[in-house]
């Protein structure tokens, strides 16, 4: 892709579209996390060939702002950039890694005196618009070598000052690598200008950075995986032809070395599957272990209630076959619904739905009838449900029944309030009435003994 702009009078302008078509107060520039400072709708054309980009240098320098000075009868009056993207693509097997790269080529127009040129008008604001856009970047350059230095580390470099600056940011301080190339005259009357460009490439030289390639996370991790993967098989080669296979410290690295090679292999291979090729084997996966149980809310469920509230209706069970085992996983039969904790029985109980849809809890025998509470009450036998039942597995585990559609034959008021604490103290209060003592029993309690009444006896004859 081929870009080429203009920065007139510090407005940016696209060379490559007809003048007739710029916008009048010219591209603005941008910039993003992702790319970076970009002239928002620059036009960029493709190119394949190092002919189709001198075709379009062609076509951009047609457009180019020029005029006649003192010194020079097509002067540039303003500077050009020309910036040509590559993109390099390698194709290995199924995977496909892309590097990327920008090479922007810079022609600054020169630094002008408007007593030599003798610019006036137009001419001397061109010309002072191009001083100020060197001088900013004189100023930049100077930040940057200072600080390739060690010298002001804290001094901030003025990029925003020019329009020139703000666009090469990338290419003066970022991943990059830059090359000047300065225009000398052997006149004596230009000794000035001469000197102060070749200080100007003597302060760019100093500038330093550490240009890396433009890739991606992933691509760099694969290429750092094959170079290691490179340096092992030819450590395995060396031992291997070195005729000691037999000693068992050398066979040792020699596995060592084996299995981190086979680990960086299949490191690799699995980073470079496509998305689509993770999807089918994810389906694939997940059809070798079975369907998936699915939750049916038409259906009759069970949900947990749980001490802390935002846990409730975390563990949902559908009663929708005709008979539903609960236990410990170790149970026989075993248990489609898997329990644990404080009174669970390996086979604990057992739902039933009957043909009309009633459904039942039944204990699987008389060891789990004991720690087996619907509502509270403890079942020696088989129960018939009802929506919003509370029924109690062991000591803690609770779990609330719903049935869809048959809400209206519930026993509990729709005010009241279920949840874990209310199922247990339910359970509690019915405990204590059956183990709370008769009025009669009461009373004898608060009798005092005969041998309570012959001691107070005495105490009144004294």
């Amino acid at each position: 892709m081929v870009s080429m702009l203009e920065i007139y009078n510090e407005h940016v302008q696209d060379l490559l579209i007809n003048p007739d078509h710029r916008p009048s107060g010219g591209l603005k520039v941008r910039e993003s996390k992702a790319v970076g400072v970009f002239v928002d709708k620059l036009s960029k054309h493709p190119v394949s060939s190092y002919e189709d980009i001198a075709n379009k240098m062609e076509e951009g320098n047609k457009n180019r702002t020029i005029g006649e000075t003192l010194m020079n009868q097509t002067s540039s009056r303003a500077h050009t950039i020309i910036t040509v993207e590559f993109k390099q693509i390698d194709l290995s097997g199924s995977a496909k890694s892309e590097k990327f790269s920008m090479i922007n080529l810079v022609d600054l127009a020169g630094s002008e005196k408007a007593g030599q040129t003798g610019a006036t008008g137009d001419r001397l604001k061109e010309g002072c618009a191009i001083n100020k856009s060197l001088t900013v970047l004189g100023q930049v350059i100077s930040t940057l070598a200072d600080k390739a230095c060690g010298k002001a580390k804290k001094e901030v470099v003025p990029y925003r000052d020019s329009v020139l600056t703000r666009i090469l940011q990338n290419a003066l301080g970022g991943n990059s690598k830059t090359i000047m190339i300065c225009a000398l005259s052997p006149s004596s009357t230009n000794y000035e200008e001469t000197l102060s460009t070749l200080r100007y490439a003597e302060r760019a030289k100093k500038i330093e950075n550490k240009a890396v390639v433009n890739e991606s996370p992933q691509e760099r991790m694969i290429r750092e995986l094959k170079e290691e993967n490179e340096k092992l098989r030819k450590m395995l080669m060396g031992m291997s032809g070195t005729g000691v296979r037999d000693d068992p410290e050398t066979k040792r690295k020699m596995e060592d070395l084996q299995e981190e090679l086979n680990a960086n292999m299949s490191a690799m291979q699995e980073m470079q599957k496509t998305w689509q090729e993770k999807v089918e084997e994810a389906k694939k996966k997940a059809e070798a272990e079975g369907p998936i149980a699915r939750f049916d809310k038409t259906k009759p469920y069970i949900c947990n209630l749980h001490e802390d509230l935002q846990l409730n209706g975390k563990i949902v069970h559908n009663i929708a076959d005709n008979q539903i085992h609960v236990g410990r996983k170790d149970g026989n039969p075993k248990p489609e619904i898997v329990l644990g904790g404080i009174g669970i029985k390996n086979n604990h109980a057992v739902f039933r739905r009957a043909e009309n849809g009633d459904v039942y809890l039944a204990p699987f025998d008389t060891a789990a009838a004991e720690n087996i509470f619907v509502n509270g009450n403890e079942i020696k036998e088989a129960v018939k449900l009802c929506h919003n039942d509370r029924v109690i597995f062991g000591s803690n585990v609770v779990f609330l029944f719903q049935y869809p559609g048959r809400e209206a034959e519930s026993k509990t008021p729709p005010e009241q309030e279920i949840d874990w604490e209310m199922a247990q103290k339910e359970k509690m209060n019915i405990c204590l009435l059956y183990t709370s003592p008769s009025p009669r029993d009461r009373q004898k309690s608060r009798m005092p003994s005969s041998a309570c009444k012959k001691k107070k006896k005495k105490k009144k004859k004294k």
